[in-house]
């Protein structure tokens, strides 16, 4: 394999790693969050979520972005459970070897409200999501095959306070070489400060698809969301992984509305 094939490759595995910090999982949680809550949209309400992620390192010395651009459509079937829809485009741009995009696999899940305690302010969910391959897994946008997970979510509000704790597995079905067997797990605190802002702290930890990487990634982030209405939100967000292995600043912001 010449220089530059190699170089490619790498290349081609590090975005994949770095990306699996945001892309590894659907987009369900409110961005800029990985963790996600157990609101639900209400008996035919529907939310619309569009974000965006731009990741920055440097393997080898080379400056890598990778950049993501999110969708996700979410109904409310009932009052305690919600499908939604999310389909992800990404661009990468390897310095001195050109860039290329394109859309990676899709996924659809539900998220049911099993269990809420409204004198204690605490709630638990489930989310179950399967993935459709039909992203090009040969230049790094899918897995080839669907994969499937499921994720327990756990909310405790108390006053302007909010604290989340997830905890999922995956069955990363893969054409890669990647790992099947997965796990991820998160946690958040947020402050309300009075209607319009929401404030927020992250820690994630989940295992690396990647086998010629690190076994697990982990990321801190900070977050600010603005309420410009009970129906609209802005938010911004800044991610960085913790191990100095896997170097990579993330920036997003994105928009949701509800109806």
């Amino acid at each position: 394999m010449s220089h530059v094939l190699k170089t490619q490759h790498a290349l081609r595995w590090t975005a994949i790693c770095l990306l699996s910090t945001i892309a590894c999982r659907p987009g369900w949680a409110t961005h800029p969050l990985l963790t996600d809550d157990t609101a639900v949209q209400g008996a035919g309400g529907w939310q619309l979520e569009l974000n965006t992620d731009r990741s920055t390192s440097h393997p080898n010395g080379v400056r890598h972005i990778d950049q993501q651009l999110n969708t996700t459509l979410t109904y409310g079937l009932a009052d305690t459970l919600d499908l939604a829809f999310s389909q992800p485009t990404s661009w990468q741009r390897p310095s001195n070897v050109g860039h290329h995009s394109g859309i990676n696999d899709s996924a659809t899940g539900l998220k049911w409200r099993f269990w809420e305690d409204k004198d204690a302010g605490w709630s638990m969910g489930l989310r179950p999501t399967i993935t459709l391959p039909i992203g090009n897994a040969k230049q790094g946008f899918g897995n080839g095959r669907s994969t499937v997970d499921i994720t327990l979510l756990s909310q405790l509000e108390q006053g302007p306070w909010q604290w989340l704790i997830n905890a999922g597995l995956r069955y990363n079905g893969n054409t890669t070489g990647e790992r099947k067997q997965m796990w991820n797990a998160s946690t958040a605190l947020l402050y309300n400060l009075g209607s319009s802002w929401t404030f927020a702290a992250e820690l994630t930890a989940n295992r690396n698809p990647n086998r010629n990487a690190p076994a697990n990634l982990r990321t801190a982030m900070l977050g600010a969301i603005y309420h410009n209405s009970s129906k609209t939100d802005i938010d911004l967000g800044l991610r960085r992984n913790w191990q100095r292995s896997v170097e990579a600043t993330t920036v997003g912001a994105g928009i949701t509305q509800r109806w």
